[in-house]
């Protein structure tokens, strides 16, 4: 099973968690929400169809960082500590796995 990168940027804006792409396979991609559980739960959902309707390729996606380590990271995005191993969580790496190679 082949694991490919797909990078995908965080920001919060106006209370909205959003989740983008121009990396590759995952270019295009646009989730946002209120919540930020419900927009990370959503991009791997999006990321598999942007890669079945645009690349015709069937992939699952997982992310590279865990939903609670990104958002430990967002609450202190403004501060001091960001939590090791996560200097670069906007733009974390999201795992395409390759279902057919």
């Amino acid at each position: 099973m082949q694991q490919h990168a797909v990078e995908v940027r965080y920001a919060c804006i106006d209370g909205a968690h959003f989740f983008t792409s121009d990396d590759g396979i995952g270019k295009g991609l646009c989730v946002a929400n209120p919540d930020f559980d419900t927009a990370f739960a959503e991009v791997a959902q999006q990321l598999q169809e942007l890669a079945r309707l645009n690349h015709r390729v069937d992939a699952d996606f997982v992310p590279g960082v865990s939903a609670d380590d990104l958002k430990a990271w967002a609450r202190q995005q403004y501060g001091i500590g960001v939590p090791s191993g996560i200097k670069l969580l906007a733009a974390s790496q999201w795992m395409k796995n390759n279902a057919a190679a």
